[in-house]
């Protein structure tokens, strides 16, 4: 409230009242009707006008037009010429504006509105002009110089005459904000365009804009960008539910993995990205390289990254410059041949200016000898690699900065392939060449695979290429931690990532329509199909595959057949994902009625085998899968290993097997190849090197074997509870393992490896619990190994335990290192013989024998350690030697099946002549295929032959070495029962029982024994004893 004029007057505040009033009412009239100084748009246009010709008019020439009319070929002299007419320009443009606002009393606000307007307008080619007339002009804020300067020092950002440049006038912020909000507005109706964005994020990055400032004006707020995410992924579980419902997924895979890769995607299922002003921002900062500022609103909102694919696409752009350095030495080298020198920078004009990044088209090529060359474009603003670390040669450093910067790209990798191919080649060169911190090193790229290699694979259609350079870093990690990878891709990545997820229900649908398709007449076709799908999601493919197989064991055969186009990683994946199939604990390995292996068991185990032999697989992890299953007392998984084994290498057990096939079970390999109708070395040589190898590799060779053993022991007390004939089929299951597996390792391993991977036979006895049969089944090639490289001279007069202190005992002196310190008697009475003490070669090599005098050198050691393994009372019958010499012997030492040799031989000759007689078809084609077979059967029957003289050969040897030992087998035996006794339960009963070949060596033994005439060996009491007791 105020006094009225005339209380006023009476109080001699004011003169007069009347005069007081008039003043007040011109006062008013003058603050709210009189026109203000400075001249507006809409009434008086003259200035502006003028304003707008001067910024429109007189632009500086562009390079290419320096090019054309000023003939500069020198690129660096381009730049500087058009540096020179910029800052001539910008000057004369300052001082005349100056003069404009002056004389027509133009508003400075609105000259900088219609200066930024001009900005937008010609932002690509005079982008440099403006910004450096806003830096010369006043709304530049400057500072003082610091106390103690002089007038003539300055800094290094002081401009000669100006000052210190300091930030832009706020006024920046207010009238930029103006203008995002009017294309916010309801009433506006185009977009908000990306000049605008452009123009602010280099003032931003000039400084002349504070990001504070304009944030507040952007949309939508903080609140209204999380509404949107959440709107957002609403729309992605729409997608994911509708996902696969598509009537061709293979189309709509293909266009939903193609589509991320253009610039309008499906990621933006509910607004457009220039309805978000703070996203369009953050990517205009990002294209020119203001990452500082960029990072500002990123760590305030991180989740437009996942919204917005842009933002993600430009910040590989800035890997790319960053990891260059580095990447030029690890660069692959180039196979092609360049005939043509590469074209320089002053060969061909200047590229044209484009605001976008994406507009740009990659591997221009330049026509050098042509006078029309192809029109070249690149990013208007050359300046936004200034602020990127491009210099970094330190693969340390440039580790720690792909850290910082993958974080902003999130699970966007995939959108550019070749970034994605140029990091795992780094990371491959990485953790082959770092020794010093190999730990710290691993662990980044392995949290870098898991994080960002892995999604963005998901999310890449069919690109064979970059999954095999995904390996080629994989490989250099043990496999369980490159298992460990997959599973938390399974697990973890596809339930985390929402696009994964999409992938995932694409992924499986596809496989279904193509499992229901795929048959024989069709592999190729659909194999293809298989490929393409397994290249994005391996482990999501091969899990829904392998679920298929459980049930439809008939498509096993076209899927191995398919899997010929998968690369390494993915046959690695498979690997992972049958191990993870094989050991869900919630599968029954049994049938219902528990008498026999469950359908998928057997299916997968069939796959399994079937894969291994046509494909390189890995088989490291499945091999340790085995064994944790045997130390897991698990014995039913063990029939994968029997069906790897019986196709890669192509042995497989015969259960009951005919007279002419155990004569052939007697034969070389190559007899029991032939005869027994196996397959040719020649198919199975690659994957049994294979299978060899892995094992050898991952030093299970001795573990299995050993673990076999025991379980043969123990599995029938394990299966205690059950049905007999349910642990008769067990039991009988880890017995047919247990001879395949060592069937195989005396067949192909090298004899020394063989000799070095297991220890002895007191320690497999007593230390793992073995029983004897089991333990010499395991030793016999090492035995014999053994024998065949002592050496006489260096260890037969050396050893402390040498033979001539074992065999030149007087009677009735007890044999070192006998149980209970007993020992064994060498009796001279009529049911013994003495052994003759042997006498001591000669030094000379030449005169040394070929054995150690009575007993096998090789076989010392073993002589000494079955005292043992076995009771004391069994020396009453047989002697450790005899006890030694019988397990240490095979059905090949004491048989030569001549028959069966002549029969395939005769068999192989019947082949070649009728192949000689066909003339049915005379073809080309034909005749080289009978030649082909006909060179076959000859060199099979050359190694037959070849193979018999070896065994005879063999058997004549072996014949001399026992008829030299026989007369000390049963040197100690006091009666002749107990000599019979203890043969029957210690040696023959339980080796009958071991095999069927084993069986027939038994009697070919007793046989051989009555034919050397053994002392104290009766065979007359033996078939006695055998009649009564077991008839």
């Amino acid at each position: 409230e105020r006094l009225e004029p005339e209380l006023l007057e009476a109080l001699g505040l004011v003169q007069q009242h009347k005069q007081f009033h008039k003043r007040v009412i011109r006062a008013n009239t003058v603050l709210l009707y009189k026109q203000q100084k400075f001249n507006l748009l809409r009434e008086e246009s003259e200035g502006y006008s003028k304003l707008i010709v001067e910024l429109s008019s007189n632009l500086p020439r562009t390079l290419s037009d320096i090019w054309d009319q000023e003939g500069i070929r020198d690129h660096k002299q381009l730049v500087h010429r058009r540096g020179e007419l910029v800052h001539d320009r910008a000057e004369v443009l300052l001082k005349d504006i100056k003069s404009l606002i002056g004389y027509f009393d133009l508003d400075p606000n609105r000259v900088l509105d219609l200066i930024l307007d001009v900005f937008t307008a010609n932002l690509v080619d005079q982008w440099d002009l403006y910004l450096e007339l806003l830096n010369l002009s006043p709304w530049r804020m400057r500072t003082k110089p610091a106390a103690g300067k002089q007038n003539g020092e300055m800094d290094e950002d002081d401009t000669p005459g100006r000052g210190a440049v300091g930030d832009g006038h706020p006024v920046f912020g207010q009238i930029l904000g103006f203008k995002f909000s009017f294309y916010n507005s309801p009433d506006c109706t185009v977009s908000t365009p990306i000049q605008l964005y452009m123009v602010s994020a280099i003032l931003i990055k000039n400084n002349l804009v504070k990001l504070e400032d304009l944030y507040p004006h952007l949309a939508p707020d903080d609140a209204g960008v999380e509404n949107e995410f959440i709107e957002f992924k609403k729309s992605l579980a729409k997608m994911e539910r509708e996902a696969g419902r598509s009537k061709d997924n293979a189309v709509s895979r293909k266009q939903f993995f193609t589509s991320s890769l253009t610039v309008k995607n499906f990621s933006l299922p509910m607004h457009s990205q220039k309805k978000n002003q703070k996203a369009g921002l953050v990517n205009a900062l990002i294209q020119i390289g203001a990452m500082v500022h960029a990072k500002k609103i990123l760590d305030r909102l991180p989740q437009i990254v996942q919204m917005y694919s842009d933002i993600p696409r430009h910040m590989c752009r800035h890997i790319h410059e960053i990891i260059e350095p580095m990447y030029k030495m690890h660069r692959p080298a180039d196979t092609k041949f360049t005939v043509k020198p590469a074209p320089r920078r002053e060969d061909y004009a200047p590229p044209l200016n484009v605001i976008d990044h994406d507009w740009i088209q990659p591997y221009q090529k330049v026509y050098v000898g042509r006078k029309l060359h192809p029109t070249r474009y690149t990013f208007f603003y050359d300046r936004w690699k200034e602020s990127l670390p491009t210099n970094i040669t330190d693969m340390g450093l440039l580790l720690r900065y792909l850290k910082g910067l993958l974080l902003y790209v999130g699970q966007n990798l995939h959108l550019d392939i070749s970034l994605l191919g140029k990091l795992i080649r780094l990371g491959r060169a990485h953790l082959k060449d770092d020794d010093d911190e190999g730990k710290a090193v691993r662990d980044s790229w392995i949290s870098i695979i898991a994080k960002y290699f892995l999604p963005a694979l998901s999310q890449v259609y069919a690109n064979p290429g970059i999954t095999q350079e995904l390996w080629s870093l994989m490989k250099l990690l043990p496999y369980e931690t490159r298992y460990g990878l997959y599973a938390e891709w399974e697990h973890r990545t596809y339930d985390q990532v929402p696009l994964c997820r999409i992938a995932k229900v694409k992924c499986i649908a596809e496989v279904q329509r193509i499992m229901r398709r795929l048959t024989k007449d069709n592999v190729k076709q659909y194999g293809r199909h298989i490929g393409k799908v397994v290249h994005s999601n391996p482990v999501i493919a091969f899990t829904k595959i392998l679920d298929l197989l459980r049930n439809y064991d008939n498509q096993i055969p076209h899927v191995v057949d398919a899997a010929r186009y998968l690369t390494d990683l993915e046959f690695d994946i498979l690997s992972f994902c049958l191990i993870e199939t094989l050991s869900n604990p919630y599968d029954s390995r049994l049938k219902d009625d528990g008498t026999s292996l469950a359908k998928w068991l057997m299916s997968l185990s069939l796959f399994t085998g079937t894969l291994c032999r046509k494909h390189p697989i890995e088989l490291q992890g499945i091999l340790q899968f085995m064994a944790r299953q045997l130390l897991n007392d698990n014995v039913y998984d063990i029939v994968v290993l029997q069906d790897i084994i019986s196709q890669m290498t192509g042995m497989r057990s015969i259960d009951d097997p005919t007279d002419a096939q155990l004569d052939s079970l007697a034969g070389g390999e190559h007899l029991k190849r032939e005869a027994l109708m196996l397959e040719s070395t020649k198919l199975t040589r690659k994957p049994t090197q294979r299978l060899m190898k892995a094992l050898q590799d991952s030093e299970l060779v001795s573990v299995i074997g050993i673990m076999l053993g025991q379980q043969r022991k123990e599995v029938v007390f394990r299966e205690h509870g059950k049905e007999l004939k349910v642990s008769g089929s067990v039991l009988d299951h880890c017995h047919r393992m247990l001879v395949q597996y060592f069937e195989f390792l005396s067949t192909y391993m090298d004899k020394s490896l063989y000799a070095a991977a297991f220890p002895d036979i007191s320690e497999l006895c007593i230390d793992y619990g073995l029983e004897p049969e089991v333990a010499f089944h395991i030793l016999r090639p090492k035995l014999q190994y053994l024998m065949k490289n002592s050496s006489i001279l260096k260890d037969l007069f050396q050893s402390d335990t040498g033979p001539e202190k074992l065999f030149t005992t007087a009677p009735g002196t007890p044999l070192p290192d006998t149980p209970g310190g007993e020992g064994i008697n060498l009796k001279s009475s009529s049911d013994s013989m003495d052994v003759d003490t042997p006498t001591k070669p000669d030094n000379n090599p030449e005169s040394l024998p070929t054995t150690s005098c009575l007993w096998e050198r090789g076989l010392h050691d073993t002589i000494l350690a079955v005292n043992n393994i076995v009771p004391p009372h069994v020396w009453k019958g047989v002697t450790p030697q005899f006890y030694t010499t019988f397990w240490q012997l095979s059905l090949f030492d004491i048989y030569v099946p001549e028959t069966r040799y002549s029969a395939e031989i005769e068999r192989q000759e019947t082949l070649i002549k009728q192949l000689e007689s066909d003339k049915s078809d005379n073809s080309n084609a034909a005749v080289q295929k009978r030649k082909k077979d006909k060179e076959r059967f000859l060199q099979t029957v050359t190694m037959l032959q070849h193979e018999r003289k070896v065994q005879i050969a063999n058997y004549v040897v072996v014949k001399a070495r026992l008829q030299r030992e026989k007369d000390g087998w049963f040197a100690t035996a006091q009666t002749r029962a107990d000599c019979i006794i203890n043969l029957m339960q210690y040696c023959l009963f339980p080796r009958c029982l071991f095999s069927p070949s084993d069986a027939t060596y038994c009697a070919k033994l007793v046989y051989l024994l009555h034919e050397l005439g053994t002392p104290n060996f009766s065979s007359l009491s033996l078939y006695d004893r055998v009649r009564s007791e077991m008839m």
